[in-house]
This record gives structure tokens, sequence and C-alpha cells, in this order.
């Protein structure tokens, strides 16, 4: 994609000094009269595969700023003829008020206006994709410099004598600048796409935890002087060093796992861009009470009253939140009813000893307890074990309990 095809340059070139003196250089506009009908009146050797040239340039339709302005929606038909939209052809060109270097937000937005569809010799009308692309180097000073060109569904697009770079915008995309850092857990990137941009383009993946940003469309990104397509992504690994002791296992992580990109018409899948990541969790709790959040990673002193069962944890499983109370923690308790007590009593010794203030300033517990519909209380927990029930309620009661 970086560099041009010699061989369509030099036949196109041949054309260009073979153009007849009555033959003009301007492409045809585009207007409400003739937009669902858009042939390519040119019809030489390279017709529809080859643009940068005034005899290409002379037969395709061109979108205009007037025009582009007056339509926030712009449903355009393509005309299936022999000299036209074959393989991945050039459907038509962008005028210097659609589409402009130094005005690349307005060219995204001004693409992002633009369906297609192909209409068949037998005159049903086909769906399809089209990218942006950018002629960094034109033959001459009044030839235009953006296009859009229809490319398929296809990971391997294999469909045209031309090389894939010319045929699939996706043949030069890829990850750069990616970064993870290993004591925040936080990973960042870019994907990257040289020579063109696809309208409307949206990037997810099923992670569950990677964003990504709306795509940007640059020049001279890096010292390379074309069109490049830009998409920030970023994250943070879940529980990412959850607890490490003696009773963690190591687990994996996949990011940016089934990425797919999709676009008007149509649709992209990725698999070779994933990266996974392992790590060790605590298998029994998925976090302890800090004192307004939720500790994932214990260091230092809570590490080692961790280790000593001196805790709160907190482990969800479904709609049920489990508060576990560590076994050191009993001799800290000066009420009974904690010791001897039962069922909502023994909470309440509990509470009446400091939990009560501990339990509803903790942020992280009052932000979530409403996701659940059952609260459930153990004692005598351990590292590796919740320990013994003895109360269940409802969220409403619990907090009713904290007042």
């Amino acid at each position: 994609m970086k560099k041009l095809i010699k061989t369509i340059a030099a036949l196109s070139a041949a054309a260009a000094l073979a153009l007849p003196v009555n033959m003009t250089a301007l492409a045809y506009d585009v207007t409400s009269d003739n937009v669902t009908y858009l042939n390519n009146i040119y019809d030489g050797e390279d017709s529809g595969v080859y643009w940068k040239l005034k005899p290409n340039q002379a037969g395709l339709p061109t979108f205009k700023g007037e025009y582009a302005a007056a339509n926030s929606i712009i449903n355009a038909v393509a005309v299936k003829a022999d000299n036209y939209v074959i393989y991945n052809g050039v459907f038509a060109l962008l005028n210097k008020h659609v589409a402009r270097e130094d005005y690349l937000d307005m060219t995204k937005f001004n693409a992002d206006k633009i369906y297609v569809k192909v209409r068949e010799k037998n005159g049903t009308l086909t769906d399809r994709a089209v990218c942006l692309r950018y002629d960094n180097n034109p033959a001459y000073s009044d030839t235009i410099h953006w296009a859009l060109q229809f490319f398929d569904n296809k990971n391997k697009d294999k469909s045209s004598f031309f090389s894939d770079e010319c045929a699939d915008p996706f043949y030069d995309f890829g990850i750069e600048n990616y970064s993870f850092d290993q004591n925040s857990s936080k990973y960042s990137g870019d994907l990257v796409m040289y020579d063109c941009y696809v309208p409307k383009m949206k990037f997810t993946c099923s992670d569950s935890t990677t964003s990504f940003s709306t795509p940007v469309l640059k020049m001279d990104y890096n010292g390379y002087d074309g069109l490049v397509t830009k998409v920030h992504f970023e994250g943070v690994l879940p529980r990412s060093g959850s607890i490490m002791f003696g009773n963690s296992t190591s687990s994996t992580y996949t990011i940016l796992k089934n990425l797919k990109c999709t676009y008007i018409n149509g649709s992209r899948t990725f698999t070779n861009f994933k990266k996974t990541y392992t790590y060790e969790k605590n298998t029994v709790y998925d976090g302890l009470r800090g004192g307004t959040d939720l500790i994932t990673t214990a260091n230092g002193s809570t590490a080692s009253a961790f280790r000593q069962n001196k805790f709160e944890a907190f482990k969800s499983d479904g709609d049920t939140l489990k508060i576990c109370i560590g076994a050191g923690v009993n001799q800290g308790i000066s009420d009974q009813s904690w010791a001897n007590g039962s069922g909502v009593g023994k909470l309440q010794g509990l509470l009446n000893c400091g939990y009560k203030y501990a339990f509803s300033r903790n942020t992280w517990l009052m932000d979530n307890i409403g996701k659940y519909s059952t609260i459930e209380f153990y004692w005598n927990s351990t590292t590796s074990n919740i320990g013994t029930n003895f109360y269940n309620c409802s969220p409403n009661t619990f907090r009713n309990l904290l007042k």
C-alpha cells in the first residue's frame, strides 16, 4: 500500500498521453437526478481499477461540496456495466470541497455519509462496502486526490488480478505503539490502517475490558506522507495480581479476542491480534474490604493480615454476595453475641464493634450491594475456605442494619 504499482502506472500513463483532444479531464458531477444511476463512462483497459490520471477521472462520477453539504445521508447506486464495478474498482471521486488533506475531520464526516449499492444487470440491488482512498502523488495538479473504492468482505480478497494491497483496505493493517504496564495492568495501543479509511468503521472485541476510540484520519503519520487511519484502544486486565497468596492459582486472560470491525455494508473479523497474559488470582474471594474500596492486590500489612485470617472478604456467586469474616478477627470482637449468638443477633454483635461504620463507609460495597438479591454472612473464614454461614438477608435489610 505504501508504493505504486509500476505496471499499472505505466498503463495509465500511456492512456493519459493518448487522451483525445475533445475529451474533458473533468469528472462529471453527482446530482440528485443521477445519484441512483452512477456509471463510469471511461472505457479504457484500466477502467474501474485505476483512477489517478486524467483519462480515468474524466469518466468517474464526483461528489461536490454543495451536494454533500445538502444531504445528511447519500444513498448512491452504481450501475454494473461491462466497463464498471469490475473486481474491486473505484466507484467515485470526492472533490476538494468534500475531501481535503488539511481538513480531515470534514473528509471523514463526508465519507461517512455515503451508502452504496450496485445495480446488477438483472436490476437487483446489492449492498457493497467501499473504502476511502488517497493519492498522495497525483500525476497532474488538477486531478482529484480522493476516491471511493469497492472491496469485498473477505479476509483474503483474491477476486482481482490486482495485488491484495490495492484490493483490500485491511492489507496493511496492524497494531502499533502497544504497551503493557505490569504494575497497573493497563495496556494500550493503536490499530493503524495505511492509505485508506473505511467509512463508519467501528471496532469491538469479546474480552469485555478493551475500549476503542473513534477512528482518526492523519497525514504525515510517523514520517509517512499518505493517509493513515488510527484507532486507539486501551484497557485494564481484570483481577491481575489479585490477592496473590499460597492458595492462588494461575489463570489466563486474552485481550483483543474476536476483534471485529464493522462498517457500512459489511464487517471483518481478525484472529491474529489477540494477546494472552497469565496471572495469579485467589480462588476463594473476589477481594478484601478496604477503607472505601475493594482490594484485589494485597501487599505489606494487608497481605500479612490476610495470611493471619484477619480480613473481611467479598465473594460474588450469581445474584448472591457473600461477606466472609476471617477467623483471625474473632479475638478483636468484644460483643459476646458475636461469639455465642446466631442469626441477625450474631451480625449485630459484629456491627456493634466498629463494623457498622466500616461497612457503611465502604464505597464499593454500598455502590454494588443493589446488584444482588441476597447477602450471605460467613464467619471463621480462612484464606482457603469461606467459613460457616450464619445469616442471610436482603440488601435493604442489611442497609437498615447499618443505619
